[in-house]
This record gives structure tokens, C-alpha cells and sequence, in this order.
């Protein structure tokens, strides 16, 4: 049997086919790593503007409910007033 040597063109053509199917291969891997850093990093903005929003509402809850407790603490000075009129009716 004869024995064909591999030729110059045939092995530049498979290294050159090698090369370019591995550098293919990282630029994809690449892609999708850059990829998800980026959804990663948008997530993790999500969640600070999350964390700012709770932050604001928690404050603006504190504060409604100091006016409320204000209100309330009004409402029973005027009903003990009232209530003080009224008796006093019965009084004399």
C-alpha cells in the first residue's frame, strides 16, 4: 500500500480551520459572559433602586404616621372637650 503524505495546503487548511473554529468558539464564550455580567449588573441596580424606594416609603410611612397619631391625639382633646360641655349641662 502506498502512503499519502499529508500535503503543505492540507495542513495549513486544517490549522487554519482549528484556529478559526476555536477563536469562534471563545468570541461566542465571550458574548455570552459579557451578557450576563451586564444582566447581572442591571439586576443589582434593580435592587438598589429597590432598596431607595422601600427606604423613601418607610420614611413617608414614619411621617404619615406622626401626623395620624397628631390627629388622633386631637380628636380625643376635643371629644374629653365635648364631653366636658355636655356634663356641664347636667351640672346646673
Amino acid at each position: 500500500m502506498e502512503r499519502k503524505e499529508i500535503s503543505k495546503t492540507n495542513l495549513i487548511g486544517w490549522s487554519l480551520t482549528i484556529t478559526l473554529s476555536l477563536f469562534g468558539g471563545w468570541m461566542s464564550t465571550d458574548a455570552r459572559v459579557y451578557e450576563t455580567e451586564k444582566q447581572v449588573e442591571l439586576v443589582k441596580q434593580e435592587q438598589r433602586s429597590e432598596k431607595e424606594f422601600r427606604d423613601r416609603q418607610l420614611e413617608a410611612n414614619k411621617e404619615m404616621m406622626f401626623i395620624i397619631n397628631r390627629i388622633d391625639k386631637g380628636v380625643v382633646e376635643i371629644k374629653g372637650k365635648l364631653d366636658l360641655k355636655a356634663d356641664k349641662k347636667f351640672i346646673q
